[in-house]
């Protein structure tokens, strides 16, 4: 009975050994397994808190676009205004300079109809000679403008 027993027991310590040297390879795979395992799972972490991290600057960076964009519309609209009342007031002026130089060649045609009377005197013969002798006298009159008649003497 002790040779079968040697048998079976070689036979049984030959078969935890083969297990235990394969269990040996299961173990050393599986902690390579679990090694990969754990450093995907730190990869995998790292790229959330980088998608995490990307959303919330795409979410401030939308939020800054969105005040860019009132900002520019109320700019626009406020450009608009001020264009509109520049014009206006350009209109005014130029109105008001356009006047100012009616009244003073009104003031000029006045004072030359005065000075010739052209209704006393319908049967002038040169109509061209009062009117130049009412502009002399006009000038002669108003010594500030002794330069204006001087031109105006050589060049009538």
């Amino acid at each position: 009975m002790k040779a079968i027993d040697q048998r079976e027991f070689k036979k049984a310590l030959q078969l935890y050994q083969n297990m235990a040297r394969a269990s040996r390879g299961r173990t050393d795979n599986l902690d390579h397994l679990e090694g990969e395992v754990s450093e995907v799972t730190a990869l995998l972490k790292d790229n959330v808190e980088k998608v995490v991290g990307r959303g919330e600057r795409i979410d401030a960076l939308q939020s800054r676009s969105e005040d860019l964009e009132h900002s520019s519309s109320h700019f626009r609209s406020s450009a608009k205004k001020l264009k509109r009342k520049m014009w206006w007031k350009n209109c005014k002026l130029m109105c008001l300079i356009i006047l100012i130089v009616l009244v003073i060649i009104g003031v000029i045609v006045a004072v030359i109809l005065v000075e010739t009377k052209p209704w006393e005197s319908g049967h002038s013969k040169n109509p061209n000679n009062t009117l130049t002798k009412a502009v002399e006298r006009f000038f002669t009159d108003n010594p500030s403008l002794t330069n204006s008649s001087k031109e105006f003497k050589t060049n009538g």
